[in-house]
């Protein structure tokens, strides 16, 4: 396994980008300090593919002025050293297996392009 999907320690608080990914806890937490009328979730996927559309979203959730027209740009972006080992991708599909499962249930999408 690589070291990426090793908890590590930094600035003395326990991270990991395993637990990162588990969304529903996230959700759940927010939802239970913040109502769900509060919270407006997005897939990332469609920030990307569908930029004007999201930003049309935001803007009528938190009732404002709609965001002018941005330019495509990509951000903090740039291509992998290396493909991801097989056994680093079958490791990770069985870890969030039962997560994106949820995560569908919870939201009601379909998140067949995570698995």
């Amino acid at each position: 396994m690589n070291g990426w999907l090793r908890p590590a320690r930094m600035s003395g608080a326990f991270f990991s980008y395993l637990d990162r990914g588990r969304y529903t806890r996230q959700l759940e937490t927010l939802w239970s300090l913040f109502g769900r009328a509060q919270v407006l979730v997005l897939p990332s996927e469609a920030l990307q593919s569908a930029q004007t559309d999201v930003l049309a979203q935001v803007s009528t959730f938190l009732s404002i002025e709609p965001f002018p027209v941005l330019a495509d740009t990509a951000v903090n972006s740039q291509p992998y050293s290396a493909p991801m080992a097989d056994t680093d991708r079958q490791y990770l599909a069985a870890f969030f297996r039962e997560e994106i499962a949820g995560l569908e249930s919870l939201l009601g999408w379909d998140l067949s392009g995570w698995r």
